[in-house]
């Protein structure tokens, strides 16, 4: 087929046929890797975008073999007629066009996405809809994309409380994660009713275990898991709740999920992270030694490395310091919204004793940030590690409050300066130097700037744009912002992480950017 039609922004799967008439193999692991991808022509076959999205091979391709791969591209966000000029690469060598090879050229015509509000003008009167307009064209554009990314990942279904609406994380994250969801209600409160910005949460609370720990994700199947390797669930759940008692009023807090108030079940959740993973020596919490805000631990390459067992290496590190120092301010403000003064100043008391220990024991003032983390056991490694700067737990300690102006401002500063010394195309950068290689075991994440270490995530980048505005640097957080946006464009959707270049990566349409 050489012709499809899609709406702005959709995906488009296309399936290949593809032979190798050379005489050497392909593969798209190792030096010098073989993908397939394609270059971005208007109808006139003028280059719109010459490198789009990286897709490896399913397996070594040995000359004269065939194989046949399907892939989704995802489709311009202004309508009109395009062509897809799909090609084999040598990254960092060569196109195989540049070697004679004949190319592939498919036809795309894009048709406009029709939206409720079109038909509503700018105006300040009250109505239904979010609408919002810009002198800067990047921001309409991207206003699109995230009024499509969040359509896209709706979800709908009956589960334990009824019917449940939601958001799915991406497009390979069917499930509505905690930690995800917590960082979507920002965005989703502008456009979607209170079914989507509380029923998912409600349903959640139905799968909380006895002694309050909550999962990570829950599906349409009913079924539910936690990454073990994590200690930011029961946070995420009490900065969701926070927002949406913000929306609901306090009142919503006190409603019974089987039996038993929001307001009481998040206070159990919180209290399961104090019993459970606690480090007494240091004050502070503990997890198992990840990549920053990840869940992939360093010693399995496999499905385990998302679950403590007996071979997990403990920490205590910088982001889940921040999320709990949080969550524990966002609990003490929703109790004395109820009038429960004592219970508010028990945990504006944890709040601060968090604090103190995170910047005792994990802010480097030699170096403007704080650590990644702080070993629990004997493990030593032979590089640097406390030169890491961990974008994402140190950009969650200045939106949380845990860093002080001064501490904020120096955290700012780094960031700005190890984009520009490390060559990162945007301020998205997680892990700024990333671990050394096959320091992971996981093949996700076992090179430098992939996955969780220290790719880009806008995810958390877009954490530290909003920190920015938020402590005198307006202007480098305008120009910061639009770097994101303009990838974004170039990547024409929000992908789960990018590479140091910015080519998307991972599941697309990911909430968590938008």
């Amino acid at each position: 087929k050489t012709k499809y039609t899609s709406l702005e922004g959709e995906r488009v799967e296309i399936h290949f046929r593809i032979k190798n008439q050379g005489k050497a193999g392909w593969s798209s692991k190792g030096k010098n890797p073989c993908y397939f991808s394609f270059h971005l022509l208007d109808e006139e076959g003028k280059n719109i975008r010459y490198d789009n999205r990286r897709f490896p091979l399913p397996q070594k391709v040995k000359p004269a073999q065939t194989i046949d791969k399907t892939i989704t591209v995802r489709a311009p966000l202004e309508k009109g007629n395009y062509i897809l000029e799909f090609d084999m690469l040598r990254e960092g060598i060569a196109w195989f066009k540049d070697y004679g090879s004949k190319t592939s050229r498919i036809a795309l015509t894009v048709k406009e996405k029709k939206w409720p509000d079109d038909k509503y003008g700018l105006n300040l009167d009250y109505g239904k809809y979010t609408r919002f307009s810009s002198s800067l064209p990047e921001l309409n554009k991207i206003y699109k994309l995230i009024r499509l990314t969040l359509n896209k990942n709706k979800v709908e279904f009956k589960g334990k409380t009824g019917k449940v609406y939601g958001f799915s994380a991406g497009t390979e994250y069917p499930q509505i994660w905690l930690r995800d969801a917590a960082t979507i209600i920002p965005a989703s409160r502008y456009f979607y009713d209170t079914p989507l910005l509380c029923s998912w949460f409600e349903e959640h609370l139905v799968f909380q275990k006895e002694n309050g720990s909550l999962e990570d994700w829950i599906d349409s199947r009913g079924k539910s898991d936690k990454n073990t390797t994590e200690t930011d669930q029961e946070a995420s759940a009490v900065h969701s709740a926070y927002q949406i008692s913000k929306i609901l009023g306090p009142k919503w807090l006190e409603k019974t999920i089987n039996g038993e108030k929001i307001i009481d079940r998040l206070e159990k959740a919180l209290n399961f992270v104090l019993h459970n993973r606690f480090n007494e020596e240091y004050g502070l919490l503990k997890g198992a030694h990840t990549a920053d805000w990840g869940d992939v631990d360093m010693v399995d390459g496999d499905k385990k490395a998302v679950y403590v067992d007996e071979r997990t290496h403990w920490t205590a590190d910088i982001y889940d310091q921040s999320m709990f120092h949080q969550a524990c301010l966002n609990m003490a403000e929703m109790l004395d919204s109820l009038g429960h003064k004592k219970k508010r100043a028990f945990w504006l008391e944890k709040a601060e004793s968090i604090r103190k220990n995170t910047n005792k024991w994990l802010w480097q003032k030699d170096k403007g940030f704080y650590k990644v983390h702080l070993h629990l056991d004997s493990l030593l490694h032979d590089f640097d590690e406390e030169d890491i700067f961990a974008m994402g737990g140190n950009t969650q300690a200045v939106l949380s409050g845990l860093a002080d102006e001064e501490k904020s401002v120096r955290i700012i500063e780094e960031a700005l300066k190890r984009q520009k010394s490390l060559g990162i195309s945007t301020i998205s950068g997680t892990l700024l130097p990333p671990y050394p290689k096959d320091f992971f075991k996981h093949p996700l994440l076992d090179d430098p700037y992939e996955y969780q270490n220290g790719a880009q995530w806008d995810w958390f980048g877009g954490r530290l744009v909003y920190v920015m505005f938020e402590h005198g640097f307006s202007r480098l957080a305008k120009e910061k912002l639009l770097e994101i946006i303009r990838k974004n464009l170039a990547n024409r959707g929000f992908f789960e992480w990018d590479n140091r270049e910015g080519i998307g990566q991972g599941s697309d349409f990911f909430c968590g950017s938008a």
